[in-house]
């Protein structure tokens, strides 16, 4: 997920998907959950993100918020856009309560 609208529509057109699914969760309920924020390029953010793709993440957050990775072809990592990741039952289910619309 994104918080930018326009990269949301961006990635729904390139996957062929062109549907974009709003949520309006309140921060008091955000507040519940077990959020790591990552804020730019910092050496644990690569590792979190870099082991994500590697299949060997270990954690225990509810959700991850934090740019996304780019690094194409093997070059420096650098952050590009906002992501939010979800991996638990507990944050899916509250993100599903609080959807608004899909477009």
């Amino acid at each position: 997920m994104t918080t930018d609208k326009t990269h949301a529509q961006q990635w729904a057109e390139m996957r062929g998907h062109p549907e974009i699914t709003q949520f309006d969760v309140p921060n008091s309920e955000l507040e519940k959950l077990n959020i790591k924020k990552f804020d730019g390029a910092i050496d644990e953010w690569v590792k979190f993100v870099t082991d994500g793709r590697a299949g060997k993440l270990e954690h225990n957050f509810d959700a991850v918020s934090g740019p996304m990775l780019a690094n194409p072809r093997g070059k420096n990592p650098k952050p590009i856009g906002s992501q939010f990741a979800i991996f638990t039952d507990k944050a899916a289910k509250l993100f599903d309560k609080f959807k608004v619309k899909c477009s």
